[in-house]
């Protein structure tokens, strides 16, 4: 699952996602983000974007 909110008054964007166990690993997150991640940026005044991960999620730390 794949979501995006992206607020125009508040100029920026909210990003989250789930990848079921059997597809983590093989790069779909990281395509999906660096797509979602360009979309805001190419929004007439967004400023930025909003990330965090669970704490566990070592490799969402990238």
């Amino acid at each position: 699952m794949l979501e995006i909110k992206y607020a125009k008054f508040q100029k920026k964007g909210i990003l989250g996602y789930m990848i079921v166990k059997k597809y983590r690993g093989q790069g779909y997150a990281t395509e999906a983000l660096q797509a979602m991640t360009q979309w805001i940026f190419n929004q007439p005044g967004s400023l930025y974007v909003l990330a965090d991960t669970e704490k566990d999620n070592i490799s969402g730390y990238r």
